[in-house]
């Protein structure tokens, strides 16, 4: 397994500053930290809000408005953005399944460098380079990566794949994005989790949610590519019913499975440490949570492929 790369791409936060000036505050006023207390976010708000009117932020605008382009759409989009800033390959997620392939896509894409150079984004990237390094030392003291260094060990597999966290000084709402639809990295954002600080620590250990969001970027690769059957879970339909919740029903199903998964590697790295409970996973369904974890034993054992495995445990649903 490639070594995990840990940092704050500058593609991502010149999105975040294009996202902060824009009209994106009138849809979706809690996934960006406006809190100018905050001072890295006063200087965002010094140093470029006299630029909402530029051409970039303006495009933007018109692809909020007409568009569902939120939570980790902008920022999978601006990964894809060349280091240079000029517009790299629009993959089919989010430019054609949320953004309708639209011309104004490609318009806001193009213009992108342009903003970059009149606002001198790099400088003030640049100039702030010590807090980012301090809030990646931070993030760093959560997670144990001789932890994570073990999930391909633990799949049995070899993807060549790039493991990225990116964090996301700018966010609210604490929790994660990520993307697996690229060829060549499974990526996390992991979004700031304090309201009146910007911090990424404030949860405690990060390690198992890490693993579980690459554990759920490889099951959803497997989904895709060998066409499993999900089914509509009944609890998660349940939920629905209950509160809001941004996520799916192929999202929620493969969060637990990979809770679940996690659970075992915990077991397997550390055989005579306490034994984790799967209640804690889901209270309301530990039987489900017990059939999974030994349907996933026979697989570990050599005696099942993880595919025929997966389609078992997601059938449970």
């Amino acid at each position: 397994m490639k070594e995990i790369q840990i940092g704050i791409d500058k593609r991502t936060e010149v999105m975040s500053v294009l996202l902060y000036i824009s009209n994106y505050r009138k849809e979706f006023p809690n996934l960006i930290n406006y809190n100018r207390d905050i001072p890295y976010i006063n200087d965002v708000f010094e140093t470029f809000s006299k630029f909402s009117g530029h051409k970039t932020v303006l495009l933007l605008n018109e692809i909020i408005e007409n568009f569902s382009f939120s939570y980790d759409a902008p920022y999978v989009l601006s990964s894809q953005l060349k280091e240079d800033f000029t517009m790299g390959e629009l993959l089919p997620y989010p430019y054609k399944n949320r953004l309708k392939s639209s011309a104004l896509v490609v318009e806001f894409m193009d213009s992108v460098k342009d903003f970059v150079e009149d606002s001198n984004f790099e400088d003030f990237f640049a100039g702030h380079q010590d807090v980012y390094d301090k809030w990646i030392e931070q993030f760093k003291s959560t997670i144990r990566l001789d932890y994570l260094s073990k999930f391909e060990e633990f799949f049995g597999v070899e993807l060549q794949k790039n493991y990225i966290i990116n964090l996301l000084p700018m966010t609210a709402y604490n929790g994660m994005y990520y993307d697996y639809r690229n060829k060549g990295n499974f990526v996390i954002y992991f979004r700031n989790s304090g309201n009146n600080t910007i911090r990424f620590d404030v949860n405690g250990g990060n390690t198992a949610r890490i693993f579980n969001v690459f554990a759920t970027s490889l099951i959803r690769k497997i989904i895709e590519e060998q066409r499993l059957n999900v089914p509509m879970s009944k609890d998660f339909d349940e939920i629905l019913k209950m509160k809001y919740t941004a996520s799916s029903n192929l999202q929620y199903i493969c969060g637990e499975v990979s809770a679940v998964l996690e659970n075992m590697l915990h077991d397997e790295v550390c055989p005579k440490g306490e034994k984790r409970g799967l209640e804690s996973i889901n209270t309301k369904h530990p039987e489900r949570l017990k059939k999974i974890y030994e349907i996933f034993e026979i697989w570990k054992k050599g005696k099942s492929e993880f595919c025929s495995a997966l389609q078992e445990a997601l059938i449970l649903y």
